[in-house]
């Protein structure tokens, strides 16, 4: 369909003899559809080679296999899709470097593991490829790019918009919520802008004998850092100076755990047990007022529970509060890139399958999959009707908002070992083992033992390279 319709358009002004209207015709085309492009090129770059070995993370292959049937018909290059659980990506790649073997030519591993799979030599820069294939739609598409590159090499580009929301049931202000509501607070009712407003409202319609609970925020070990992460920057500091002392000795990051602990008095009674979907299948229920989520949970009760998602309003990440009032504080989640290994025979051809995942049609296509997690992260994506029929349009204008402005992921060198720190440290704290400075206090000295293990000048330059990436306004904001 989308060649003869160049063709047409193309054939159209030459039958005219207007040349300059048959570039032009071209030229629009082209943009709005580089993919037809690059399969091409992609072609004529495969030489012998008709097939790429792709190791995706279990839950994608909705996503990708679309992508990739539409690479092959076009290109004649098959895809072959093998799985590995989420959490296991980058642990495959670490052991098929150790044993020497080429089972992929690409990856899509999580983007906080891209530099650890760089210091192992495991994925291979692309920046030369990129300046000479990129068309430029590809990156004036691009909403969140903060882990495509490292210090100053393209690496691969972000398949998932992943950024946290906040959800809020409004069947809790039903009957009589609104008066109850206004004569607690002595305001009508609306969405907490601050954390301190979030736990006020859990709190408050907390009623478990009533089998009404105030949220449901994450508290097994391995999500606590997620909300930790995000009360922290809300508070008005970062993770790291620039001399890398943490501020985790800091009064801000004592009252974002402090306060995390406190709430959690007030949440689901299987909070302590509930992975993603078991959350996402319990706040679908109705029973809850608050969650903590993303694009996953809002497909999942949009496909399940969709009268709950009706009742459900969504808004970005509680924020920092300054003297130029309320800056939101949005914060990247996982999110997947996808990678050529070092060990691909063919990296130029590999790498334009990639590109043409990123381009705008093919990137779409991916999204649209309700069964996949892949969430929108290019700006064309909320335009398309099938995107917004698979998440509501009240939905995306949030997410849209809160992606524009998301803080990145600690992409540094070491990642799990920081951050498995942090799980260690604040489920002691939740736990009532370890009181919160003391808990906090462990994690300073444990996260400066890791910066003198990754080398503390490494760390130093991954530390300010992110940093930069960081939304202008919060950083000012923090500077006030």
């Amino acid at each position: 369909m989308y060649t003869s319709r160049r063709d047409f358009l193309a054939g159209l002004a030459s039958a005219l003899t207007f040349p300059a209207l048959a570039a032009k015709a071209e030229q629009r085309v082209d943009e709005a559809e580089p993919h037809l492009q690059i399969a091409e090129q992609a072609r004529r770059t495969a030489g012998s080679k008709r097939s790429l070995k792709l190791l995706l993370p279990a839950g994608s292959e909705a996503n990708v296999k679309p992508v990739a049937k539409l690479f092959e018909s076009l290109s004649g290059i098959k895809v072959a899709i093998t799985t590995a659980p989420v959490d296991d990506v980058a642990t495959e790649l670490m052991l098929m470097e150790s044993q020497q073997e080429q089972r992929y030519d690409l990856a899509l591993p999580p983007s906080f593991s891209l530099p650890g799979l760089i210091d192992h030599n495991i994925i291979r820069p692309l920046t030369r490829y990129r300046d000479q294939h990129e068309p430029a739609v590809i990156r004036q598409q691009a909403l969140f790019s903060a882990a495509d590159s490292h210090l100053g090499e393209f690496y691969g580009y972000q398949s998932d918009g992943d950024v946290y929301l906040m959800f809020y049931n409004s069947a809790f202000l039903y009957g009589d919520g609104h008066k109850r509501f206004e004569d607690h607070f002595g305001e009508e009712y609306h969405t907490p802008t601050t954390w301190a407003q979030a736990d006020a409202h859990i709190a408050f319609f907390h009623a478990p004998d009533q089998q009404r609970y105030g949220g449901l925020l994450y508290r097994t070990p391995m999500y606590l850092c997620w909300e930790f992460w995000a009360r922290l920057h809300a508070n008005g500091v970062l993770p790291l100076n620039d001399d890398l002392s943490t501020n985790f000795l800091s009064d801000a990051a004592l009252e974002a755990l402090d306060s995390l602990i406190r709430v959690t008095d007030y949440l689901h009674p299987q909070v302590f047990a509930a992975d993603l979907e078991s959350n996402w299948d319990l706040y679908g229920q109705g029973h809850t007022y608050a969650n903590i989520g993303w694009g996953g949970t809002q497909k999942y009760l949009r496909q399940f529970y969709r009268t709950q998602e009706r009742r459900t309003r969504c808004t970005t990440l509680p924020g920092l509060l300054a003297n130029s009032g309320r800056t939101p504080v949005s914060s990247f989640n996982w999110g997947w890139n996808y990678v050529v290994l070092s060990r691909c025979d063919a990296p130029e051809l590999a790498y334009l399958f990639m590109l043409f995942a990123a381009s705008p049609h093919p990137s779409a296509l991916a999204v649209r999959e309700r069964d996949g997690f892949f969430d929108p992260f290019q700006k064309r994506h909320y335009a398309d009707s099938s995107i917004v029929d698979v998440y509501g349009p009240e939905f995306l204008r949030t997410h849209n908002t809160a992606i524009e402005e998301a803080i990145p992921g600690f992409y540094v060198s070491g990642h799990e070992r920081y951050f498995a720190a942090m799980s260690e440290y604040l489920w002691q704290a939740v736990q009532g083992n370890l009181r919160p400075e003391d808990a906090l206090d462990a994690l300073d000295k444990r996260w400066q033992q890791l910066h003198q293990q990754n080398s503390t000048s490494k760390i130093s330059r991954q530390w300010q390279s992110l940093k930069s990436r960081y939304p202008s306004a919060y950083l000012e904001q923090i500077a006030l």
